[in-house]
């Protein structure tokens, strides 16, 4: 996706609606079917059969959480949308919902915090910034990782200014450079 977004970037024309609409769709988040089976008029006996199904539906929205976070970068860079345009927030809320709705005591945010950086720093909605700071101090307190409090600091900055830097590349300058967010 960086190699795309200066590629773009590089030139002076703006993407196509083609294009846009082509990188759209292959991040465009995705649900799984339910087909009907006799399983599910049973209750599930195995303790092992339940663990994989909720490993696989976790899978699934980790899945859908980074496809919200590709939309959110392709607005914002291919697009260069500015960072309250519909479009983006659609994919922050999207994001956001998803992050919010992890279980408090689980280690599964851990793995959400690139599109947690990503999604949070669009964040526009003054009582689901509270909310998700609550969420950051929850998944600080389980993890006791250091990073969630310096994406916590970086992202307090950037909300307490009038408009976000409309440079992706400046957005994320503020960040600590100790703060491991795998990129």
């Amino acid at each position: 996706m960086v190699f795309y977004g200066k590629k773009i970037q590089s030139s002076n024309d703006a993407p196509s609606t083609e294009q846009v609409m082509t990188f759209e769709a292959t991040f465009c988040p995705t649900y799984s079917l339910i087909a009907y089976s006799e399983q599910f008029d049973t209750v599930w006996k195995a303790s092992s059969e339940t663990r994989a199904a909720q490993e696989s539906l976790l899978r699934g929205e980790f899945h859908r959480i980074f496809q919200q976070a590709a939309n959110i970068y392709l607005y914002r860079v291919i697009c260069r949308y500015p960072p309250g345009h519909y479009l983006v927030q659609r994919h922050v809320y999207g994001a956001i919902g998803k992050i919010l709705s992890m279980e408090d005591d689980s280690k599964e945010p851990n793995c959400v915090l690139l599109p947690l950086c990503i999604a949070g720093a669009h964040l526009e909605n003054v009582k689901l910034q509270q909310r998700f700071f609550h969420k950051l101090d929850l998944i600080h307190q389980s993890l006791k990782f250091e990073s969630v409090d310096c994406v916590k600091q970086w992202i307090s900055k950037l909300w307490e200014l009038e408009s976000l830097p409309e440079a992706w590349t400046d957005l994320f300058q503020g960040l600590n450079q100790h703060a491991v967010v795998i990129w």
